[in-house]
């Protein structure tokens, strides 16, 4: 059976010894902290995704406003000639 890395646990503002609990208590406190440490990988994923599409955003509105641009100056061309 894993061991919980908490020494102590608070409940309700108290703070309890984790190996003073039954195995299943004890148990639990792991997968909470493995719930936990996976929450934080998640988060930290869903935060680069974040940045990324900002960063895609930016540059995918150079691109359209310059293709815009440029289409723009193209049809000016063919009117003038």
């Amino acid at each position: 059976m894993a061991q919980p890395n908490a020494q102590n646990i608070a409940i309700d503002g108290v703070n309890y010894p984790v190996a003073s609990f039954s195995g299943h208590i004890q148990q639990m406190i792991v997968v909470h902290e493995g719930w936990s440490a996976d929450l934080v990988k998640e988060r930290m994923a869903v935060a680069k995704t974040e940045v990324a599409l900002e960063s895609m955003n930016k540059k995918l509105a150079e691109m359209v406003k310059a293709e815009i641009a440029a289409r723009t100056a193209e049809a000016e061309n063919e009117t003038v000639d």
